[in-house]
């Protein structure tokens, strides 16, 4: 441990700051260290419900740092797809996809929103504070102007508290550490926001077909413990939750599970209703319907 607290101090010493709690600024200073400049370094910000908020040196590398930020602390991700919840995630075009392989679609550079050819080199643009992947890609962010109107330098700048690219159009409605909510759609404070699934905005003709569809709704969890052989979890209880009246049922012992099967089963056949049924984090949510 002692080992890793001098390299880190070191590191810090080295990209000229200050022994101490570490933000957004200092990591994209610590990247242009030359032990960081083979790494595609890619930070994502809880202030930002979890966006990508840094993504620096080169795309076209195979090694990748990931980052999550929060609490002002950064934890390591292993794996970008599985962070935001997705099968696939390509780290090169920054979007989702479901079937492998995947090809990168053909789009303009996000920095200069222009189809340049970026090289290593990063430079920073001292009028919008933005960084750009070499020559080409700055000379045509300055000059670029895909509606002949303004350039992408004039378009878009770096906010200099959250470190945050803010187009024009909507420099004057930014609020430092805000985002969109995607589930109220409420421009909020993520820190303090606590925002669940809404529910869905239906019709009556809807709610109806969708009751009729699904029926009762039952909700199940259940417990186990390990014993001697730690591979193996032994279910030793399901508790069972009607929804609508809130209904309650245990079942306790070895056989739990198939007891509750069995009841289950018992249900259906003297039900002619519709009847979902859904798990709670059984290896994932587990859906299924009788």
């Amino acid at each position: 441990m002692k080992k890793l607290v001098q390299k880190a101090r070191g590191l810090l010493t080295r990209a000229g700051l200050r022994h101490g709690i570490c933000g957004l600024k200092e990591i994209e200073q610590l990247s242009r260290l030359p032990e960081f400049r083979d790494f595609q370094v890619r930070v994502y910000n809880k202030a930002r419900q979890n966006m990508l908020s840094l993504k620096i040196n080169p795309t076209e590398t195979e090694r990748i740092l990931s980052l999550y930020y929060h609490d002002k602390h950064f934890d390591v991700i292993t794996k970008d797809n599985a962070f935001l919840g997705h099968s696939f995630y390509c780290t090169k075009c920054d979007r989702t996809y479901k079937a492998n392989p995947h090809v990168c679609e053909t789009r303009k550079c996000t920095q200069c929103k222009d189809f340049c050819e970026p090289s290593t080199e990063v430079i920073k643009c001292e009028f919008c504070l933005r960084y750009f992947k070499g020559h080409d890609c700055y000379d045509r962010h300055r000059h670029y102007a895909d509606d002949a109107s303004l350039s992408t330098c004039q378009k878009w700048k770096k906010c200099k508290v959250c470190y945050l690219d803010v187009s024009k159009d909507l420099q004057k409605e930014h609020v430092c550490f805000k985002s969109k909510c995607k589930n109220c759609n409420n421009t909020v404070d993520i820190y303090t926001h606590k925002c669940y699934i809404q529910q869905a905005k239906l019709t009556d003709n809807q709610r109806k077909k969708r009751d009729k569809k699904m029926g009762r709704l039952l909700f199940f969890d259940v417990e186990s413990m390990v014993e001697n052989d730690e591979t193996v979890n032994e279910p030793i209880c399901v508790v069972v939750q009607f929804g609508g009246t809130g209904q309650e049922k245990l079942f306790e012992g070895v056989g739990c599970v198939t007891e509750f099967c069995e009841c289950l089963f018992e249900h259906c056949e003297q039900n002619a209703e519709p009847l979902t049924v859904i798990a709670h984090n059984l290896g994932g949510m587990i859906y299924f319907s009788f």
